[in-house]
Parts: structure tokens; sequence; C-alpha cells
């Protein structure tokens, strides 16, 4: 199969390996591409998306798929549109237990460059939410099933805190990016750290998936978005 990247920001490395690694080629133009991946910023992925599969390609966008619940819901009814959640695909083993309990804590250094780039814009890249924690609520949603209610201690722009509360779980969240910060990325399961950071490619299973029809479609992750949106929409506690 051949495959057109749209975007060579520093995600379309792992985008090209997993390509090669597969036995795929990269394509010089979009016409000639089987498969569409588009890697640009997050304000574009909805429409460059969407043009990509209503002209008949199979579509792969980075994450997160787009930033509102609107755009994706519209993609969901879409064939052939999927997007990169590669946590999916770490081996987790997690014992069975009445009650799972949960703490995400992700910190990340970000300079002065990066908030006056696109990506310190939500307008632009969706806000921490959906730029950022998207990829591990997915991971969460999938692993325990989706929240019935949920709690937001605080959102702003460089900290979103909170809880959510699912059938056997209860999961305490909090992302924070800033100028002096060291980074960290903890997954916490009734006390037991998960390591979500590979040696693989992950991206590599992606495409492996791509190719044989597989993989999380645009509908697989409406409710995630979904969830983001209100979340971004209200405050306090709040049931789904």
């Amino acid at each position: 199969m051949k495959f057109f990247l749209i975007g060579n920001g520093f995600i379309s490395r792992k985008h090209k390996e997993a390509i090669k690694a597969i036995g795929g080629k990269i394509a010089r133009s979009k016409k000639e591409a089987d498969v569409v991946s588009v890697l640009t910023p997050n304000y574009l992925h909805f429409k460059q998306a969407k043009d990509a599969a209503e002209n008949k390609k199979i579509v792969l966008v980075e994450k997160p798929l787009a930033i509102s619940g609107e755009e994706v819901g519209k993609l969901a009814d879409i064939k052939n549109v999927f997007t990169c959640h590669q946590l999916r695909y770490l081996p987790f083993k997690i014992p069975k237990a009445a009650l799972y309990k949960i703490k995400i804590d992700f910190k990340a250094k970000r300079d002065k460059e990066y908030f006056k780039s696109w990506k310190g814009d939500k307008k632009k890249s969706g806000g921490i939410l959906f730029n950022l924690a998207v990829h591990y609520f997915d991971l969460l949603f999938w692993l325990f099933g989706n929240p019935k209610r949920y709690r937001c201690c605080k959102l702003t722009d460089r900290l979103a805190e909170g809880r959510f509360y699912g059938k056997k779980y209860i999961a305490d969240w909090r992302f924070e990016l800033g100028e002096n910060l060291e980074n960290k990325r903890a997954f916490r399961i009734n006390n037991r750290n998960y390591n979500l950071s590979s040696q693989e490619n992950l991206h590599t299973k992606v495409y492996a998936d791509l190719v044989n029809g597989k993989g999380v479609k645009a509908s697989d992750v409406l409710k995630l978005f979904q969830i983001i949106e209100k979340i971004e929409l209200s405050d306090g506690i709040k049931s789904f």
C-alpha cells in the first residue's frame, strides 16, 4: 500500500518508520496514495480528514482526531476514518478487583515558545484536555469502560484536575504544563505503577491493523470526545 503524509512535524518520523516496518511505501502525492495520514496541527485535522475520506482514501489521523465532539461526530459518519491511540497496544496485565482506584498524573516541561505556538492557542490545539488528556482518557475508558459521572476541580490552559466515577473504578487525574516542571507520566492502578513508555514504536501496530481494515475508528472515540467536551463546558460534579 502507498501512504501520503500531510504534515512533517516531529511525530512524522514515527509514522515513516512504522510504514517502512510494515512494507508500505511513501506516495509522492495524495492522488496516488491508498492511505492518507494527517499529522498537522489539531485545528486542521477535521477538514483534512474529511476531504481525504470523501476522495475515497483510508484516513489515519494523529490524536486528537478533532477538537470538538461535533467534528468527531461528522467523521464518525464517514467510513475508513481511523485515529492513533497507540497506548491501547501496550501489554497491560491488570489483576481482577472489585474496585479499581486509578491515578493519572502527567507533568510536562514546556517553554515559552510552546505557549506562543499553535499548541498554546486553545482555539487551535483544543486545550489541555483535547490536546493532551485525550490519550490517557482513551486508555482509561478502553480498559475500564466509560465513566458514569465526573468532577472537574480545576481547568485552565496549563492545568486540568478532576475525577471520574465508573462502574467499577474511581480515577483521579491531573495534567499540568509549565516552564519549571520535571517531566512525569504516571498511570497507577490499585497502588501499582504501569509504564506508558515503550521502546517499541507502537505506531507500527497501528499501521499493521490499518492495512487489515482494523484499528480505532472515529465512531469508537465519539463518546470520548463528547465526554471531554462536557467537561470543558461545565463545572462541578456531573453525570453523563
